[in-house]
Protein backbone atom coordinates (compact mmCIF):
# COMPACT_ATOMS: atom_id res chain seq x y z
CA UNK A 1 0.00 0.00 0.00
CA UNK A 2 1.29 3.50 -0.85
CA UNK A 3 1.65 6.53 1.40
CA UNK A 4 -1.48 8.44 2.40
CA UNK A 5 -1.87 11.35 -0.03
CA UNK A 6 -4.90 13.65 0.01
CA UNK A 7 -6.35 16.28 -2.30
CA UNK A 8 -7.07 19.36 -0.19
CA UNK A 9 -8.35 21.64 -2.98
CA UNK A 10 -8.92 21.49 -6.71
CA UNK A 11 -10.46 23.27 -9.67
CA UNK A 12 -10.59 22.61 -13.39
CA UNK A 13 -11.68 24.15 -16.69
CA UNK A 14 -13.61 22.53 -19.54
CA UNK A 15 -14.98 23.78 -22.85
CA UNK A 16 -18.16 24.17 -24.89
CA UNK A 17 -18.44 22.74 -28.41
CA UNK A 18 -18.15 25.35 -31.18
CA UNK A 19 -17.02 25.51 -34.81
CA UNK A 20 -13.27 26.07 -35.17
CA UNK A 21 -12.75 29.66 -36.43
CA UNK A 22 -10.02 28.71 -38.92
CA UNK A 23 -11.82 25.56 -40.10
CA UNK A 24 -15.58 25.94 -39.70
CA UNK A 25 -16.22 22.42 -41.02
CA UNK A 26 -14.71 21.04 -37.80
CA UNK A 27 -15.58 21.45 -34.14
CA UNK A 28 -13.67 21.71 -30.87
CA UNK A 29 -14.43 22.53 -27.22
CA UNK A 30 -13.53 26.13 -26.28
CA UNK A 31 -13.73 27.79 -22.86
CA UNK A 32 -16.82 29.88 -22.19
CA UNK A 33 -17.00 33.62 -22.93
CA UNK A 34 -17.22 34.27 -19.19
CA UNK A 35 -13.96 32.45 -18.48
CA UNK A 36 -12.29 34.11 -21.46
CA UNK A 37 -13.29 37.54 -20.14
CA UNK A 38 -11.70 36.68 -16.78
CA UNK A 39 -8.52 35.50 -18.50
CA UNK A 40 -8.38 38.72 -20.54
CA UNK A 41 -8.65 40.75 -17.32
CA UNK A 42 -5.84 38.68 -15.81
CA UNK A 43 -3.66 39.34 -18.86
CA UNK A 44 -4.29 43.08 -18.81
CA UNK A 45 -3.81 43.42 -15.03
CA UNK A 46 -0.07 42.70 -15.23
CA UNK A 47 2.12 44.00 -18.05
CA UNK A 48 4.36 40.93 -17.70
CA UNK A 49 1.41 38.73 -18.65
CA UNK A 50 0.63 40.47 -21.95
CA UNK A 51 2.63 38.06 -24.13
CA UNK A 52 2.10 34.87 -22.14
CA UNK A 53 0.70 31.86 -23.96
CA UNK A 54 -2.89 30.89 -23.23
CA UNK A 55 -1.67 27.60 -21.72
CA UNK A 56 0.07 29.59 -18.97
CA UNK A 57 -2.84 31.94 -18.40
CA UNK A 58 -5.27 29.07 -17.83
CA UNK A 59 -3.19 27.82 -14.91
CA UNK A 60 -2.84 31.35 -13.46
CA UNK A 61 -6.61 31.83 -13.69
CA UNK A 62 -7.24 28.57 -11.82
CA UNK A 63 -4.71 29.59 -9.15
CA UNK A 64 -6.72 32.78 -8.61
CA UNK A 65 -9.88 30.70 -8.21
CA UNK A 66 -8.04 28.66 -5.54
CA UNK A 67 -6.52 31.76 -3.93
CA UNK A 68 -7.87 31.12 -0.42
CA UNK A 69 -6.50 27.56 -0.38
CA UNK A 70 -3.09 28.58 -1.76
CA UNK A 71 -2.56 31.78 0.23
CA UNK A 72 0.96 31.93 1.69
CA UNK A 73 1.89 28.37 0.69
CA UNK A 74 5.41 27.48 -0.45
CA UNK A 75 4.22 24.36 -2.18
CA UNK A 76 6.02 22.44 -4.88
CA UNK A 77 4.55 23.00 -8.34
CA UNK A 78 4.39 20.71 -11.37
CA UNK A 79 2.09 21.48 -14.30
CA UNK A 80 2.19 19.14 -17.27
CA UNK A 81 1.31 20.03 -20.86
CA UNK A 82 1.46 18.03 -24.07
CA UNK A 83 2.02 20.81 -26.60
CA UNK A 84 3.10 23.71 -24.41
CA UNK A 85 2.97 27.28 -25.68
CA UNK A 86 1.23 26.39 -28.95
CA UNK A 87 -0.16 29.82 -29.86
CA UNK A 88 3.02 31.77 -29.09
CA UNK A 89 5.20 29.21 -30.85
CA UNK A 90 3.06 28.98 -33.99
CA UNK A 91 2.55 32.74 -34.34
CA UNK A 92 6.29 33.35 -33.99
CA UNK A 93 7.12 30.66 -36.51
CA UNK A 94 4.65 32.11 -39.00
CA UNK A 95 6.28 35.52 -38.55
CA UNK A 96 9.72 33.96 -38.98
CA UNK A 97 8.65 32.40 -42.30
CA UNK A 98 7.29 35.76 -43.53
CA UNK A 99 9.89 38.18 -42.18
CA UNK A 100 12.73 36.08 -40.76
CA UNK A 101 12.00 37.84 -37.47
CA UNK A 102 10.52 36.73 -34.14
CA UNK A 103 9.45 38.49 -30.95
CA UNK A 104 12.17 39.28 -28.41
CA UNK A 105 10.68 37.00 -25.72
CA UNK A 106 9.85 34.08 -28.01
CA UNK A 107 12.39 31.70 -26.47
CA UNK A 108 11.61 32.25 -22.78
CA UNK A 109 7.87 32.20 -23.45
CA UNK A 110 7.98 28.83 -25.24
CA UNK A 111 10.32 26.87 -22.96
CA UNK A 112 9.07 23.64 -21.41
CA UNK A 113 9.26 25.14 -17.91
CA UNK A 114 7.19 28.16 -18.89
CA UNK A 115 3.89 27.09 -17.30
CA UNK A 116 5.08 26.11 -13.83
CA UNK A 117 7.63 28.92 -13.51
CA UNK A 118 5.04 31.59 -14.25
CA UNK A 119 2.61 29.93 -11.86
CA UNK A 120 5.28 30.02 -9.15
CA UNK A 121 5.86 33.72 -9.89
CA UNK A 122 2.13 34.39 -9.76
CA UNK A 123 1.75 32.65 -6.39
CA UNK A 124 5.03 34.05 -5.05
CA UNK A 125 5.88 30.50 -4.05
CA UNK A 126 9.31 29.57 -2.76
CA UNK A 127 8.91 25.87 -3.47
CA UNK A 128 10.32 23.86 -6.34
CA UNK A 129 8.64 24.31 -9.72
CA UNK A 130 9.01 21.99 -12.68
CA UNK A 131 7.20 21.28 -15.94
CA UNK A 132 7.13 18.38 -18.35
CA UNK A 133 5.40 16.85 -21.34
CA UNK A 134 4.36 13.23 -21.14
CA UNK A 135 1.92 13.88 -23.99
CA UNK A 136 -1.71 13.26 -23.05
CA UNK A 137 -0.89 11.73 -19.66
CA UNK A 138 1.02 14.86 -18.59
CA UNK A 139 -1.40 15.89 -15.83
CA UNK A 140 -1.38 12.38 -14.36
CA UNK A 141 2.41 12.31 -14.29
CA UNK A 142 2.39 15.68 -12.50
CA UNK A 143 0.24 14.06 -9.80
CA UNK A 144 2.70 11.13 -9.66
CA UNK A 145 5.56 13.60 -9.21
CA UNK A 146 3.66 15.28 -6.39
CA UNK A 147 3.18 11.93 -4.66
CA UNK A 148 6.91 11.24 -4.95
CA UNK A 149 7.95 14.66 -3.64
CA UNK A 150 5.59 14.41 -0.69
CA UNK A 151 6.67 10.85 0.01
CA UNK A 152 10.32 11.95 0.11
CA UNK A 153 9.44 14.77 2.57
CA UNK A 154 11.08 17.27 0.22
CA UNK A 155 7.76 19.18 0.18
CA UNK A 156 4.99 19.58 2.73
CA UNK A 157 2.40 20.30 0.01
CA UNK A 158 2.38 20.07 -3.76
CA UNK A 159 0.33 21.75 -6.51
CA UNK A 160 0.03 19.47 -9.52
CA UNK A 161 -2.03 19.43 -12.69
CA UNK A 162 -2.13 20.08 -16.40
CA UNK A 163 -2.90 22.89 -18.82
CA UNK A 164 -3.50 22.90 -22.57
CA UNK A 165 -4.65 25.43 -25.15
CA UNK A 166 -3.67 23.87 -28.46
CA UNK A 167 -6.65 24.36 -30.76
CA UNK A 168 -4.38 25.72 -33.47
CA UNK A 169 -3.99 25.13 -37.23
CA UNK A 170 -0.77 23.12 -36.90
CA UNK A 171 -2.09 20.91 -34.09
CA UNK A 172 -5.31 20.21 -35.98
CA UNK A 173 -3.36 19.33 -39.12
CA UNK A 174 -1.28 16.78 -37.20
CA UNK A 175 -4.42 15.02 -35.96
CA UNK A 176 -5.96 15.17 -39.43
CA UNK A 177 -2.93 13.45 -40.93
CA UNK A 178 -3.28 10.65 -38.37
CA UNK A 179 -6.89 10.20 -39.46
CA UNK A 180 -8.27 10.38 -35.92
CA UNK A 181 -10.11 13.73 -35.94
CA UNK A 182 -13.91 13.74 -36.11
CA UNK A 183 -15.34 14.88 -39.44
CA UNK A 184 -18.93 14.87 -38.15
CA UNK A 185 -18.62 17.28 -35.24
CA UNK A 186 -19.40 14.58 -32.69
CA UNK A 187 -17.35 12.46 -30.33
CA UNK A 188 -18.86 9.31 -28.84
CA UNK A 189 -16.27 7.15 -27.05
CA UNK A 190 -16.60 3.35 -27.22
CA UNK A 191 -18.66 3.44 -30.41
CA UNK A 192 -17.00 0.74 -32.48
CA UNK A 193 -19.37 0.20 -35.42
CA UNK A 194 -18.83 3.72 -36.75
CA UNK A 195 -16.18 5.38 -34.54
CA UNK A 196 -16.53 9.13 -34.48
CA UNK A 197 -12.91 10.11 -33.94
CA UNK A 198 -11.79 12.71 -31.44
CA UNK A 199 -12.53 16.40 -30.94
CA UNK A 200 -9.95 18.77 -29.49
CA UNK A 201 -10.66 20.66 -26.29
CA UNK A 202 -8.84 23.17 -24.15
CA UNK A 203 -8.69 23.34 -20.39
CA UNK A 204 -6.68 22.94 -17.23
CA UNK A 205 -6.82 21.46 -13.74
CA UNK A 206 -4.98 22.15 -10.47
CA UNK A 207 -4.87 19.82 -7.45
CA UNK A 208 -3.36 20.67 -4.07
CA UNK A 209 -1.82 17.53 -2.59
CA UNK A 210 -0.93 16.99 1.07
CA UNK A 211 -0.23 14.19 3.55
CA UNK A 212 -2.62 15.80 6.05
CA UNK A 213 -6.15 14.40 5.81
CA UNK A 214 -7.87 17.29 7.60
CA UNK A 215 -10.32 19.01 5.29
CA UNK A 216 -9.42 16.74 2.40
CA UNK A 217 -11.73 16.41 -0.61
CA UNK A 218 -10.59 12.85 -1.34
CA UNK A 219 -7.70 10.47 -0.90
CA UNK A 220 -5.34 9.34 -3.64
CA UNK A 221 -5.16 5.72 -2.55
CA UNK A 222 -3.60 4.11 -5.62
CA UNK A 223 -1.43 4.93 -8.59
CA UNK A 224 0.24 3.13 -11.43
CA UNK A 225 2.14 3.86 -14.64
CA UNK A 226 3.50 1.97 -17.62
CA UNK A 227 5.34 2.37 -20.89
CA UNK A 228 3.89 0.53 -23.87
CA UNK A 229 6.10 -0.78 -26.63
CA UNK A 230 5.64 1.45 -29.67
CA UNK A 231 4.13 -0.59 -32.49
CA UNK A 232 1.81 1.93 -34.17
CA UNK A 233 1.69 5.62 -35.07
CA UNK A 234 -0.17 6.35 -31.83
CA UNK A 235 1.87 3.92 -29.69
CA UNK A 236 -1.12 1.84 -28.61
CA UNK A 237 -1.06 -1.92 -28.26
CA UNK A 238 -4.30 -3.48 -29.55
CA UNK A 239 -4.91 -5.25 -26.23
CA UNK A 240 -3.95 -2.26 -24.08
CA UNK A 241 -0.91 -3.87 -22.44
CA UNK A 242 0.15 -0.54 -20.93
CA UNK A 243 -3.29 0.04 -19.46
CA UNK A 244 -3.27 -3.46 -17.97
CA UNK A 245 0.07 -2.90 -16.23
CA UNK A 246 -0.82 0.60 -15.04
CA UNK A 247 -4.21 -0.40 -13.62
CA UNK A 248 -2.77 -3.47 -11.92
CA UNK A 249 -0.14 -1.28 -10.22
CA UNK A 250 -2.81 1.17 -9.10
CA UNK A 251 -4.90 -1.60 -7.57
CA UNK A 252 -1.83 -3.02 -5.85
CA UNK A 253 -0.82 0.30 -4.25
CA UNK A 254 -4.41 0.84 -3.11
CA UNK A 255 -4.77 -2.73 -1.77
CA UNK A 256 -8.07 -2.91 -3.71
CA UNK A 257 -9.41 -5.58 -5.99
CA UNK A 258 -12.03 -3.39 -7.64
CA UNK A 259 -13.31 0.17 -7.99
CA UNK A 260 -16.84 1.52 -8.41
CA UNK A 261 -16.12 3.48 -11.58
CA UNK A 262 -13.40 3.81 -14.23
CA UNK A 263 -13.07 7.15 -16.00
CA UNK A 264 -11.37 6.05 -19.17
CA UNK A 265 -8.97 7.95 -21.36
CA UNK A 266 -10.98 6.85 -24.45
CA UNK A 267 -10.92 9.79 -26.94
CA UNK A 268 -13.37 8.33 -29.46
CA UNK A 269 -10.91 6.52 -31.72
CA UNK A 270 -11.41 2.95 -32.87
CA UNK A 271 -8.04 1.50 -31.85
CA UNK A 272 -7.49 3.48 -28.64
CA UNK A 273 -10.98 2.96 -27.24
CA UNK A 274 -11.02 -0.75 -28.05
CA UNK A 275 -7.58 -1.30 -26.51
CA UNK A 276 -8.60 0.39 -23.26
CA UNK A 277 -11.89 -1.50 -23.09
CA UNK A 278 -10.06 -4.81 -23.51
CA UNK A 279 -7.60 -3.81 -20.80
CA UNK A 280 -10.31 -2.78 -18.33
CA UNK A 281 -12.18 -6.03 -18.91
CA UNK A 282 -8.97 -8.03 -18.44
CA UNK A 283 -8.17 -6.34 -15.11
CA UNK A 284 -11.59 -5.54 -13.63
CA UNK A 285 -14.01 -7.79 -15.51
CA UNK A 286 -16.63 -7.24 -18.21
CA UNK A 287 -19.18 -5.79 -15.80
CA UNK A 288 -16.98 -2.85 -14.78
CA UNK A 289 -18.79 0.50 -14.88
CA UNK A 290 -16.80 2.93 -17.03
CA UNK A 291 -17.19 6.15 -19.01
CA UNK A 292 -15.13 8.78 -20.80
CA UNK A 293 -15.51 12.54 -20.35
CA UNK A 294 -14.13 13.17 -23.88
CA UNK A 295 -17.71 13.08 -25.15
CA UNK A 296 -18.54 15.96 -22.76
CA UNK A 297 -15.52 18.25 -23.23
CA UNK A 298 -13.37 16.92 -26.05
CA UNK A 299 -9.75 15.90 -25.72
CA UNK A 300 -7.64 18.54 -23.98
CA UNK A 301 -4.43 16.57 -24.59
CA UNK A 302 -2.07 17.14 -21.64
CA UNK A 303 -4.90 18.54 -19.51
CA UNK A 304 -7.36 15.76 -20.31
CA UNK A 305 -6.34 13.66 -17.30
CA UNK A 306 -6.86 16.70 -15.07
CA UNK A 307 -10.41 17.06 -16.39
CA UNK A 308 -11.06 13.39 -15.67
CA UNK A 309 -9.71 13.75 -12.14
CA UNK A 310 -11.78 16.90 -11.59
CA UNK A 311 -14.93 15.11 -12.74
CA UNK A 312 -14.13 12.20 -10.42
CA UNK A 313 -13.66 14.56 -7.47
CA UNK A 314 -16.96 16.28 -8.25
CA UNK A 315 -18.70 12.91 -8.07
CA UNK A 316 -16.98 11.91 -4.83
CA UNK A 317 -17.55 15.22 -3.05
CA UNK A 318 -21.11 15.74 -4.29
CA UNK A 319 -20.16 18.87 -6.22
CA UNK A 320 -21.65 17.20 -9.30
CA UNK A 321 -24.86 15.20 -9.09
CA UNK A 322 -24.28 11.53 -9.84
CA UNK A 323 -27.14 11.63 -12.35
CA UNK A 324 -24.80 13.21 -14.91
CA UNK A 325 -22.72 10.04 -14.65
CA UNK A 326 -25.84 7.99 -15.32
CA UNK A 327 -26.68 10.20 -18.30
CA UNK A 328 -23.27 9.62 -19.88
CA UNK A 329 -23.54 5.88 -19.33
CA UNK A 330 -27.15 5.64 -20.39
CA UNK A 331 -28.08 3.69 -17.28
CA UNK A 332 -28.39 4.21 -13.53
CA UNK A 333 -25.26 4.34 -11.40
CA UNK A 334 -25.29 3.56 -7.68
CA UNK A 335 -23.36 5.33 -4.94
CA UNK A 336 -19.70 5.79 -5.90
CA UNK A 337 -16.94 5.47 -3.28
CA UNK A 338 -13.85 4.85 -5.43
CA UNK A 339 -12.87 5.91 -8.95
CA UNK A 340 -9.94 4.96 -11.17
CA UNK A 341 -8.96 7.61 -13.75
CA UNK A 342 -6.82 6.56 -16.73
CA UNK A 343 -4.68 8.67 -19.04
CA UNK A 344 -2.53 7.68 -21.99
CA UNK A 345 -0.54 9.47 -24.66
CA UNK A 346 1.68 9.22 -27.72
CA UNK A 347 4.97 7.56 -26.83
CA UNK A 348 3.16 4.77 -25.00
CA UNK A 349 2.81 6.62 -21.68
CA UNK A 350 -0.01 5.31 -19.50
CA UNK A 351 -0.97 6.28 -15.95
CA UNK A 352 -3.81 5.34 -13.58
CA UNK A 353 -4.88 7.07 -10.38
CA UNK A 354 -7.44 5.79 -7.86
CA UNK A 355 -9.40 8.31 -5.79
CA UNK A 356 -11.47 7.35 -2.76
CA UNK A 357 -14.11 9.22 -0.82
CA UNK A 358 -12.83 10.44 2.58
Amino acid sequence: MGADIYIKAYDYLTGIKKPIPFDKDKYAYFLSDEVNDQIDKLRSANRNYKELDRTVLLSLHLADRLKEDLEGMDCGINIGTARGASTVWESNYQRFKREEQIDLRCSPLTTAGNVSSWLAQHLKSGGVDLSHSVTCSSAHHAILNGIAWLGSSMCSSFLAGGSEAAITPFTLKQLDVLGIYSTTGSCVPFQFENPTGMLLGEGAGLFLLDKDSRGAKAQICGWGFAQEKINSATSMDKDGAGYVSSMQQALKTSAKEKVDLVIAHAPGTRMGDRAELRAVEAVLGKGQTMLSVKGLWGHALGASGAQGLGFALDLLTGAKDISICSAVLGREVVDIQSIMVNAAGFGGNVASIILERT
